[in-house]
């Protein structure tokens, strides 16, 4: 080790403006440095050009820094790592597709892992790239920058993390991406333990027709969650930018029907972005791989489907399409648009059809009122309460009418409110099977009735196709929406009861806040819509 010692402290002497060039040859590379800040106690710094053709090799046990304006890699060849790599913006790292660069750590193997610093994309991509550990489920991390590889990215027992930190949860909170700009389906090869090799961030693909590639992404949330897209057609130089957000929406405003029974969107878990490169032009297939969390969350609904920017991807429900498979996967075909896909968990809906409800003061009280246009099987109504429309609290149990056909109303009087207090009502119907559903959410106040409009679902994606509301007059009311600038984008004019839920068809929103306006000639009441993409 003195001798390499001596050796490479004399390459680094005479190499910082030079250019060493290494040909069907073998370095191993092991200089007891100081500069920087080191993965282990070695470090090799590149100040000027190193040369590794087709056929050398280089080994580094320890950092390797490409370092300055004129510090240069041209990699043909095999160059492997025991530690970090690092390369500051104005330095270069050049391969044709032929050079690999190999991180496997083992000296110091730990859960650590190594790390890149700095952005390997474009003219500084690299053609090949190997990552394992002896240590499985080791980390590996872009601590700065992003990395693209040109030819393939070759995984075993790594996950490799696109930051710096873990944003468990949320995807879109990660800093950095993997870019394969190859299109074969085998440019990415994981191998190992699948419970341990995966990505956690954002991962981009480019893709081509006729290909199938799998995305094993995950969000910080220790599983992995995959997913597979077929490309039926697809631009040329087409890709796709993927992340995995661990959302939940129980405020859906989802149906679908099959055989004369309809359904309801009692639950969407999961989010699995996609953000194409393009506008148009493509035709896939998709299949979810969920982890274990999210196939235990929709494990007691009687049907699951995809939906796909906030819209049901299939409109009759059968074991087949709509269900998990038996290897726990969910799948749906012939899709023309990427945003995001959630897994929805749907439900037969309630024999219970709900025409109107409003909270209304009268004196010192509040009166909740509801009324239904027919009654199967119902067994009665929970009424719940909220002073800040999120945490509900049973404040009423009604009897319903088992079976009727005809409009039965419902009164209840809330004896215990305080002044300048806003409370929330909403009711929950209960059928003698079990089952049970929400009403939308209304409001009064001692200081004044109904506070703003109540729009649902809120927030709403920007691809659902309707939006529904609760009046909150008799008469002609006007609904109008403004985007962010203050633009008119909707408008619409309805004759109404008071407490009338109402349905109207929506046309694609730009995603962003809006500002949702009722008005009837005596009043203007409003409140804010979020747009999602």
């Amino acid at each position: 080790m003195e001798e390499n010692q001596q050796y490479n402290e004399n390459i680094m002497s005479k190499y910082s403006n030079n250019i060493l060039r290494l040909l069907l040859a073998t370095a191993i590379i092991c200089a007891l440095l100081t500069k920087g800040q080191s993965q282990q106690s070695h470090e090799l710094f590149i100040g000027g050009q190193l040369y590794v053709e087709q056929g050398a090799s280089v080994y580094v046990v320890g950092d390797l820094h490409i370092d300055g304006a004129i510090g240069q890699l041209n990699n043909d060849g095999f160059v492997q790592l025991q530690g970090d790599l690092y390369k500051t913006n104005d330095a270069q790292y050049n391969d044709t597709g032929l050079g690999t660069v190999s991180f496997n750590n083992q000296q110091i193997p730990t859960t650590q892992g190594q790390s890149v610093y700095g952005d390997f994309t474009g003219a500084n991509a690299i053609g090949n790239l190997s990552i394992s550990s002896p240590v499985i489920g080791s980390l590996f991390r872009l601590r700065t920058g992003d990395l693209e590889v040109t030819n393939t990215l070759q995984m075993t027992d790594i996950v490799l993390r696109t930051d710096d930190a873990s944003h468990a949860g949320d995807g879109a909170m990660y800093a950095n991406e993997v870019y394969i700009s190859n299109p074969d389906p085998n440019a990415l090869q994981l191998s190992g333990s699948p419970s341990s090799t995966y990505i956690e961030g954002k991962l981009r693909r480019e893709v081509a027709a006729g290909n199938t590639y799998i995305f094993d992404i995950s969000n910080g949330m220790v599983e992995r969650e995959s997913f597979e897209l077929s490309f039926h057609t697809t631009p040329s130089d087409f890709n796709v930018l993927t992340y995995f957000q661990n959302q939940q929406d129980n405020s859906l405003n989802l149906s679908a029907s099959c055989n004369g029974s309809n359904y309801h969107a009692d639950i969407s878990t999961g989010r699995w972005v996609t953000t194409p490169s393009q506008t148009g032009g493509y035709t896939y297939d998709v299949i979810l791989m969920p982890g274990t969390n999210l196939l235990t969350q929709h494990g007691t609904y009687p049907y699951n489907a995809i939906a796909e920017g906030g819209t049901l991807t299939t409109d009759c429900l059968d074991g087949s399409s709509s269900n998990f498979s038996g290897n726990n996967t969910l799948a749906a075909q012939n899709l023309s648009n990427l945003s995001y896909f959630e897994i929805v968990g749907l439900s037969p809906n309630l024999s219970i059809e709900l025409e109107r409800i409003w909270a209304e003061v009268e004196g010192n009280n509040i009166n909740v009122h509801w009324t239904t246009a027919s009654e199967t099987d119902n067994m009665g109504f929970e009424l719940e309460r909220s002073t800040d429309a999120i945490n509900f609290e049973r404040i009423e149990w009604i009897e319903g009418q088992g079976n009727s056909s005809v409009s039965t109303d419902y009164k209840y009087i809330d004896t215990n409110v305080n002044e300048d207090v806003v409370y929330y009502y909403r009711v929950k119907a209960i059928e003698t099977s079990g089952k049970e559903e929400y009403s939308p959410v209304v409001s009064a106040s001692l200081g004044g009735d109904a506070i703003g409009v109540q729009v649902f679902p809120n927030p709403i994606s920007q691809y659902n196709e309707s939006l529904s509301l609760v009046a909150i007059s008799d008469g002609n009311s006007q609904i109008e929406i403004f985007n962010e600038s203050g633009q008119l984008v909707i408008s619409h004019q309805f004759s109404t009861r008071k407490g009338e839920i109402i349905n109207f068809p929506m046309p694609s929103l730009a995603a962003g806040m809006h500002i949702v306006t009722m008005t009837n000639g005596e009043y203007i009441k409003r409140t804010k819509l979020m747009v999602t993409p």
